[in-house]
């Protein structure tokens, strides 16, 4: 029987990162990503999954992806996702993490969504939310994966509605209103497209939690 471990990992410089250890209370210093340019001039995203932590970034031509690998204590990069994407959301379950929405290489919205096994290494696509968005923030609950907030095609506001997949009957539900902090109501000041962030979550016993600021 394998032992479950969870760590949390922090990221306070360009190429470093740092991981909390919550059975041991301890901090570990993980070993230096190599160089890339990318990191300089562009956002990095970053995911854990299983026992990988995955950090995203954007070159000119391409996208990159960082994998470390708790197992090997070693970086390793080269992983391709199906459909290239930065701005994305994303969240993970155990082995699986799940990717959607998003820019595509040529600045395009999207709304595809795609699947990750860490045990396994493989990319699967799945079928695409109802609206494109990027900037969108994702969470678990209930063993459903649900996509949040960002921005959408053609529209100069924030989106309020989100989505919410199915694992298992492998379908999109949009939510209406599932996001409403800062859209002009109930006094809050109305959240424009170019707020710089996706909305704050977290959850916790399957209550999700939401930071206006």
């Amino acid at each position: 029987m394998g032992t479950v471990q969870h760590w949390v990992f922090v990221s306070c410089s360009l190429l470093e990162w740092e991981a909390f250890d919550l059975n041991q209370r301890h901090w570990i210093h993980l070993p230096k990503m190599n160089s890339n340019d990318c990191f300089m001039c562009s956002d990095k995203e970053s995911l854990a999954v299983g026992t990988e932590l995955l950090v995203f970034g954007k070159e000119i031509t391409s996208n990159v992806i960082y994998k470390y690998s708790i197992l090997s204590n070693t970086w390793s990069s080269g992983m391709k996702m199906n459909t290239p994407r930065c701005l994305f959301g994303s969240a993970s379950l155990g082995e699986i993490a799940i990717l959607a929405g998003g820019c595509g290489p040529s600045g395009n919205i999207l709304s595809s969504a795609e699947l990750y096994n860490s045990e396994t290494g493989d990319w699967v696509t799945l079928p695409s939310m109802n609206k494109p968005r990027k900037m969108c923030s994702a969470v678990f609950m209930h063993g459903k994966f649900y996509v949040i907030g960002g921005i959408g095609e053609g529209s100069p506001k924030s989106l309020t509605c989100g989505e919410v997949y199915d694992l298992e009957k492998m379908t999109w539900t949009e939510i209406p209103d599932r996001f409403p902090i800062g859209n002009g109501r109930a006094g809050l000041p109305e959240a424009p497209a170019t707020a710089g962030r996706p909305p704050l979550l977290a959850v916790v016993n399957n209550i999700l939690y939401a930071a206006d600021k």
